[in-house]
């Protein structure tokens, strides 16, 4: 017993995992009796150690939650990030519970004067008796890193932690606080032992570093005797931190994710004294190193109401969870990534470069999962064409995708513009010696929006590409296949000299990729290339890559319908194939564009039509949309919607 007690104790260490399974890997429900008498409840959240990313401490942080007033544990995991913070950085998530009292007869934590009972009351609760007993319970049964474990705390849970700070400030490494500043009235004799604490005893050491923020529109940025945050904050900065703030705070520069702009205004006092925080631990400063002294932080949100800001709180981005574990922790590895509604830019490092890209949120993912499309920009140009220009946005608001725009590098080979590596041209190539890897760029930024804040229809991903960004997307199917569910490509076509090695490496596939949709006009200087046409090309590629039988040769997909589906396009298809299928629209009269939905003649739309292609979607056209909120349509009309749609799914 004392040999499996001594192996489950180091793979506790090794592993930051629990040693027993009273608290197990997820979230679980817990009670203890705090020092009243009273049955107290939390919730534990323990990341999966399996699953930790190679970035994060091995060593599990500890951080408790407290809520805000009438609120529960769930909200400080859920809204307040508390479980998606925990993942990313390894840490263990403990939402305290607060009681429900006469006074107070809703959930609550009694800072003083205010919330649950107060020091005056038969029925106060003894919540920093019940914190006391939560750690111990904790500790027991997960190995933690004594230097990461904090307390975080919005509107009466931000008092609850202003009160920890001030009494039992050895047990943590530090403190956060959203949505409440020190207060005279609603925490009473405990604010004035808190800002006596020197007074009374001259030798005693601050708290260590507190993280708090608040914002400008908030109620509680100015208390009942009329003074502001900023204002409490110095004076709390000087009593309790015990910081030298003669010449005023300093600009404290967040360097946060992307989306975080000017509407955050973060200050700090640095000079403070050194804080007492048990024998196990130390402080641990932002730029990472070990410091001897406190700091504190204010961030003021301009325009926030009263709220615990997330990553996802727009336009503001920068969560109090995520920020203060970084400020506490001196974390320098990557944000967790937050993709806000809207069009955002981002970039990433990946073989050495800084790489960028662009994505749209509709708001609609908001309420379902978005499918995600990938698009490759043609040769020259930039991300935003293919969102703007080529309208994406547009489509992925009707349909309800994530539209990410990558942004080809600019190297030295041929014209130094921006383009894709796509073997033979045009950003380096596999015998220049200074290509780009756009197929990891790819890989890369899939993970970056997967990571990040959204939860994606995973049988909904594609990739489609515009002329060079079309020849991106043949490589990226003929050599990471398994990444999307489709491609679609338009003015360009599988080519032999442009493509090289990657052509014939494509050729010699063994396993055809997910369906294809692709398009080119007829008066598009790229629809012969290698002394075929691309009708020529396409039958190639369905043979050798996408493993079609093309004996009988191809069938007309036919668009038989409404009226905006001209007879200017012909599509074809062979779906006769390994588990796949293929379709080449050709454009009459056309030259070298990417067609949009609503462009005349043709009103079909590459990203559209690939869209419904790819995912049976049926329903009304985009253009048809259109047109029905203008005029109510005729019985007659809705049959042939319903046939067109019944066709589409039976032939293609």
């Amino acid at each position: 017993m004392m040999a499996r007690a001594l192996l489950l104790l180091a793979l506790g260490v090794l592993l930051g995992a629990p040693e027993a399974a009273q608290i197990p890997v997820g979230e679980s429900e817990h009670n203890v009796t705090a020092p009243d008498g009273r049955t107290r409840h939390f919730t534990v959240y323990v990341p999966d150690p399996s699953a930790r990313r190679a970035e994060a401490a091995a060593l599990y942080g500890l951080v408790l939650f407290y809520h805000g007033l009438n609120e529960d544990a769930e909200i400080m995991l859920g809204e307040g990030e508390g479980r998606a913070m925990a993942d990313w950085y390894n840490f263990v998530a403990v939402s305290m519970h607060g009681a429900a009292t006469t006074p107070m007869p809703v959930s609550a934590w009694n800072v003083g004067s205010c919330c649950a009972g107060n020091e005056d009351s038969a029925s106060a609760t003894d919540d920093v008796g019940f914190t006391e007993e939560v750690l111990t319970y904790v500790k027991n049964e997960v190995t933690v890193d004594a230097s990461k474990v904090f307390a975080m705390g919005f509107s009466n849970g931000a008092w609850m932690v202003y009160r920890l700070a001030c009494e039992v400030p050895e047990l943590f490494t530090g403190f956060a606080t959203a949505a409440n500043g020190p207060d005279e009235d609603q925490m009473g004799d405990v604010f004035t032992a808190c800002e006596n604490r020197v007074v009374d005893d001259p030798d005693i050491d601050p708290p260590p570093p507190m993280w708090q923020v608040i914002g400008d529109a908030d109620g509680q940025y100015t208390d009942a005797n009329g003074a502001t945050m900023p204002e409490r904050w110095e004076r709390h900065a000087r009593n309790v931190m015990q910081c030298s703030v003669g010449g005023g705070a300093q600009p404290y520069s967040v360097d946060g994710p992307a989306g975080v702009g000017d509407d955050v205004t973060c200050t700090t006092f640095t000079n403070c004294g050194a804080p007492t925080i048990g024998d196990e631990a130390e402080v641990v400063t932002s730029s990472g190193g070990i410091d001897d002294r406190s700091s504190t932080v204010l961030c003021v949100y301009s325009g926030m109401d009263h709220v615990y800001p997330s990553s996802e709180t727009t336009p503001y981005h920068l969560g109090v969870t995520e920020a203060a574990w970084r400020y506490l922790t001196g974390e320098t590895s990557a944000w967790r990534n937050t993709i806000p509604l809207g069009t955002s830019d981002h970039s990433l490092t990946h073989d050495g470069l800084t790489r960028t890209f662009e994505v749209y949120v509709p708001e609609s993912a908001v309420d379902a999962a978005p499918g995600l499309v990938l698009f490759y920009h043609g040769l020259m140009e930039s991300a935003d064409i293919m969102l703007d220009d080529h309208k994406a946005t547009d489509v992925a608001d009707f349909y309800n995708f994530v539209a990410v725009s990558l942004q080809g590098a600019v190297t030295t080979h041929r014209a130094p513009v921006p383009a894709w590596n796509v073997g033979g041209c045009c950003a380096g190539n596999e015998d220049a010696g200074f290509e780009t890897d756009d197929v990891g760029f790819t890989e890369a930024v899939l993970d970056y929006v997967r990571d990040a804040n959204i939860t994606f229809d995973a049988s909904k991903t594609f990739a489609m590409g515009f002329s060079n960004g079309a020849w991106m997307v043949y490589r990226l199917a003929c050599e990471v296949p398994g990444l999307f569910a489709g491609f679609a490509t338009a003015a360009n076509g599988p080519d032999m000299t442009q493509q090289g090695d990657v052509f014939a490496a494509c050729e010699a596939l063994t396993d055809p990729p997910p369906p294809m949709w692709q398009v080119i006009g007829d008066a598009d200087a790229q629809y012969t290339a290698d002394g075929e046409d691309m009708p020529a090309r396409w039958e190639r590629h369905a043979e050798n890559v996408m493993q079609c039988n093309v004996a009988g040769g191809a069938r007309q997909l036919s668009f038989d319908g409404p009226d905006f589906l001209a007879t200017d396009v012909t599509c074809s298809t062979f779906t006769e194939c390994e588990g796949s299928n293929t379709v080449l629209c050709v454009y009459a009269g056309m030259e070298h564009e990417y067609p949009i939905y609503d462009e005349e003649p043709y009103l079909l739309g590459v990203t559209e039509a690939a869209w419904r292609h790819f995912t049976g979607e049926g329903g009304f056209w985009m253009q048809e949309a259109e047109i029905s909120a203008a005029a109510a349509p005729t019985p007659g009309y809705g049959l042939g919607l319903a046939a067109l749609v019944a066709l589409l799914l039976t032939t293609i």
